[in-house]
């Protein structure tokens, strides 16, 4: 589970996605399969979610978890 918020989100607050990783790590016993991550000056939908960077970090994620 990647997970990432935009702190400045004016739709969905950030603290929603917390508190579903929150028990989410109760449930999933490797905590490794979570990732979350708050973006810094992200709104909702954001083009900072797109940046290569960032897309980067979703790529390794997926991958470690694939293999």
């Amino acid at each position: 589970m990647f997970i990432q918020h935009g702190r400045k989100d004016h739709i969905v607050p950030y603290q929603q996605s917390l508190e579903f990783v929150s028990r989410a790590k109760e449930i999933i016993k490797d905590k490794d399969l979570i990732k979350y991550e708050i973006i810094k000056n992200a709104d909702h939908a954001d083009l900072k979610f797109e940046e290569e960077d960032n897309l980067e970090k979703l790529y390794n994620f997926i991958h470690k978890c694939l293999f």
